[in-house]
């Protein structure tokens, strides 16, 4: 009975799953059974489910907590700010009661997870994130008879570690999800989205941009998942071109349908900067411009930078990322273009508001993004055939990453090896004096491969041979 009580609720017929529902409650003593009939109920618009309860089961039983609970949880994503977090307390409490009568139920644990999930998804608290996942698999140890409550929360781990960070354990939930059947569409497309954006935050291009064209087929696949097509096809988009597919990225993104929301006013920024970015990869640098300019009149209306927001960020970041964005790639495609004034006068206006930025938040991202810009700078110095210029840029490049550096407690990091790195090759191949640099070239240079010889980390390999070449030159090139 139950069985057809989803198949109805998943064919459109609610009623007639909340009625069969409904018939198991009243012959089994099913968690399960009450959760479907809720959302049955509420999917064929009725509203007064507490007084139905209220009618049939006495005050303070297990099935009364157990749903006034579910209800207040279901409540809560609508909830923000203080009236979030006075009704999370006293739902995670109610929730917590529920448990300690029930602790082998694995609806009241999930229950209890799921309280703690969205006061994790809301303030960023990570010790609720923590008693999520507890929680979560206190629920799924006890729930071998019931797939459904399996595959749910294998999904809800997957989706809370994605959102810590915890990325590759994420990737084990979704893998384990994967192996029982999808019901619901959406749920199945959810996951697959979810799930390519767990990939590429390890490094896993390639098999994000598959979990992506999978959810796309999907969406094209399913009449009713026709709402959801511009975000399959914009992910689509965007794991193909982080996997090196270019064409294929741009492609998506002229396609009618790459739009996220034509009602978006942000979007007229977002749309050309997309574009953008997949033509310069693809070798259409003329294009990119052309998309860049569309995207910095976008900027350029107040309307369109009020509507650029990220939730836990102050007004105007987003705006004000996306102009760095802009800039960075219009340098980028004024340089293929050979129009190496133009891109300096670009990359100089983002590097003025990345130092202004530095300033007003001291970050450690702050000084790394500062230092490859001026890398960028020294390039289009040389290009321009202004050696001094370049060997200054790179010096401050060096001094930035220096003092990341410091602040890491790292004795090398990856920005200085860039930077010592070009330098390098500004004097042996740009024939730059060492004098020009505001460092001691050679010396820093023997510090950093010491360093390097002593760490012998097997992945600075390559670097490790690029930095005995560069002393080798150096040698030589002395002794000429």
């Amino acid at each position: 009975v139950q069985d057809s009580a989803y198949a109805a609720l998943a064919a459109g017929r609610p009623e007639a799953a909340a009625s069969a529902f409904e018939e198991v409650m009243d012959e089994k003593d099913s968690l399960e059974a009450h959760v479907g009939f809720i959302e049955a109920s509420l999917a064929a618009g009725r509203q007064d489910l507490e007084s139905v309860y209220a009618a049939r089961y006495p005050e303070g039983s297990l099935v009364r907590r157990f749903v006034h609970s579910y209800l207040e949880v279901r409540r809560l994503d609508e909830l923000h700010g203080d009236a979030f977090d006075r009704s999370a307390a006293a739902v995670i409490a109610e929730a917590r009661a529920v448990v300690r009568s029930a602790p082998d139920r694995p609806e009241a644990q999930a229950l209890l997870g799921a309280a703690l999930h969205l006061r994790f998804l809301h303030t960023g608290d990570r010790a609720a994130a923590e008693r999520a996942a507890f929680r979560y698999q206190l629920s799924l140890d006890s729930s071998d008879e019931s797939v459904r409550y399996r595959a749910m929360i294998l999904e809800q781990l997957a989706l809370l570690h994605a959102r810590v960070g915890n990325d590759r354990i994420a990737l084990v939930y979704f893998d384990q999800r994967a192996s029982i059947a999808f019901g619901d569409p959406r749920v199945a497309l959810g996951h697959h989205l979810a799930r390519g954006r767990a990939l590429l935050h390890i490094g896993h291009e390639e098999e994000a941009e598959k979990a992506a064209a999978a959810g796309l087929a999907l969406v094209e696949a399913t009449p009713s998942l026709a709402r959801y097509r511009p975000l399959a096809v914009d992910r689509a988009a965007l794991y193909a071109l982080a996997a090196g597919d270019a064409a294929r990225a741009l492609a998506l993104y002229d396609r009618p349908d790459a739009t996220l929301d034509p009602h978006s006013v942000g979007d007229r920024a977002q749309r050309p900067l997309a574009r953008a970015s997949a033509a310069l990869a693809a070798g259409k640098p003329a294009r990119a411009l052309e998309e860049l300019d569309e995207a910095g009149r976008a900027l350029g209306d107040p309307a369109v930078r009020a509507a650029l927001v990220w939730s836990d960020a102050p007004p105007g970041e987003a705006a004000a990322n996306d102009e760095l964005l802009r800039l960075g790639l219009r340098g980028q495609a004024l340089r293929a273009l050979g129009r190496h004034d133009e891109a300096r006068q670009a990359l100089g206006a983002r590097h003025a508001l990345l130092a202004e930025r530095g300033r007003r938040r001291n970050l450690d991202d702050d000084l790394l993004a500062l230092s490859l810009a001026e890398a960028q700078l020294a390039e289009v110095a040389q290009a321009r055939k202004a050696p001094d210029e370049a060997a200054a840029l790179v010096s401050q490049a060096l001094a930035h990453a220096d003092d990341l550096a410091h602040r890491a407690g790292i004795a090398l990091d990856d920005a200085q090896i860039a930077a010592l790195s070009y330098a390098a090759e500004l004097h042996l191949v740009g024939r730059v004096p060492a004098r020009a640099f505001r460092f001691d070239l050679k010396g820093r240079l023997r510090a950093a491969f010491e360093h390097l010889c002593a760490d012998q980390d097997a992945d600075q390999n390559e670097v490790r041979r690029r930095f005995a070449l560069y002393l080798t030159l150096l040698g030589l090139d002395r002794a000429r």
